[in-house]
C-alpha cells in the first residue's frame, strides 16, 4: 500500500466518524428534520396509539372487575353467605350444641369428680390418715427433737474445739510468716541499700562520662560540620546547577529536542506510520 492509499483511508475514516456524531439540535438541517419527523410520524405514532388504547382498555377492565365482579361478589358472601351462616349458628345450632355441651360432657365428668374421686380420697384423709399422722406426731416430735440436741453437742463438743484448733492454727502460721517476711524484706533492703544504690550510681556514672558525654560531643561535632562544610557546599552545588546546567538543559530542549521531534512526528505522520 503507497501514501495514496494511507491518505485515503485516512480520510475516508474521518468522514465516517463525522458522519456517526450525533449533531447539535440547533444545527439540523431542515432536509434532516423533516424527513426525520415524518418517519417518527409513520412509524412512531402507530404504536403510540395502540399503548393509549391498551391503556385504556386495562382501565375499563380493572373498572368492569371491581363494579361488576368483586363488589356483586363481596354483596353475595356477606348477604347471601355469611349473615345466614352466621344466624344458623346463633338459632339453631349454638343452643343445642351449648345444652349437649353442659348436660351431657360437663356435668357428667364433675359429678364422676366429686363422687368417684374426691369423696373417697377426702373420706381416706379424715378416717386413715390424718389419725394415723396425729397417732406418730409425738414420735416425729421427739425424734426431730432429739437430733436437734445431738447436733447441738456435736457443734459444742467437736466442731467448734476443731475450729478454735484450726483458727489458733492459721494464727500462729501468721505470724510466722509475718516474721520471715519481716527477716527477708529487711534482707532485701539491705542489700538494695548497700548494694544496688552504689552499683547503679557506679554505672550512671559510667554512662555519663564514658558514653553519653563522648557521644553528645561528636553529636555537637558532626552538627558543627554538617552546618558549616556540608550545608554550604550544597548551596555552592545547587548554585552552579541552577545558574550552568539548567540554562543548558532548557536551551537544548527548547532549541533542539522538541523541534527535531515535532519534526519526527510530523514525518512519521505524512509517510502514514503514526497516527494523530
Amino acid at each position: 500500500m503507497d501514501s495514496d492509499d494511507l491518505f485515503a483511508a485516512r480520510d475516508a475514516a474521518r468522514r465516517r466518524e463525522l458522519a456517526h456524531r450525533p449533531p447539535a439540535d440547533d444545527d439540523v438541517p431542515a432536509w434532516i428534520s423533516y424527513p426525520v419527523r415524518a418517519i417518527a410520524f409513520v412509524l412512531v405514532l402507530p404504536f403510540r396509539l395502540l399503548w393509549e388504547l391498551a391503556r385504556r382498555i386495562a382501565a375499563a377492565l380493572s373498572w368492569a372487575g371491581v363494579y361488576l365482579v368483586w363488589l356483586p361478589l363481596r354483596w353475595i358472601a356477606v348477604n347471601l353467605i355469611t349473615r345466614p351462616a352466621r344466624w344458623v349458628w346463633q338459632r339453631v345450632l349454638r343452643p343445642p350444641l351449648r345444652w349437649i355441651l353442659v348436660y351431657l360432657v360437663i356435668t357428667p365428668i364433675a359429678w364422676v369428680t366429686v363422687t368417684l374421686i374426691y369423696e373417697p380420697l377426702r373420706w381416706v384423709w379424715q378416717h386413715a390418715v390424718r389419725p394415723v399422722l396425729r397417732a406418730v406426731r409425738p414420735l416425729i416430735t421427739g425424734f426431730f427433737t432429739l437430733l436437734g440436741h445431738v447436733l447441738s453437742a456435736i457443734h459444742r463438743w467437736v466442731l467448734r474445739p476443731i475450729a478454735v484448733a484450726v483458727g489458733w492454727m492459721f494464727h500462729v502460721i501468721e505470724r510466722a510468716l509475718a516474721a520471715v517476711w519481716h527477716v527477708i524484706a529487711s534482707a532485701f533492703a539491705w542489700a538494695w541499700r548497700y548494694t544496688a544504690v552504689p552499683v547503679g550510681r557506679l554505672i550512671a556514672w559510667l554512662w555519663r562520662y564514658l558514653v553519653w558525654t563522648p557521644l553528645r560531643w561528636l553529636g555537637l561535632a558532626v552538627a558543627w560540620t554538617w552546618r558549616h562544610t556540608v550545608v554550604p557546599v550544597a548551596r555552592a552545588v545547587a548554585y552552579l546547577w541552577a545558574h550552568t546546567v539548567t540554562p543548558v538543559h532548557h536551551w537544548l530542549r527548547d532549541s533542539i529536542w522538541r523541534p527535531a521531534a515535532s519534526a519526527t512526528r510530523e514525518i512519521l505522520t505524512s509517510l502514514g506510520l503514526r497516527r494523530y
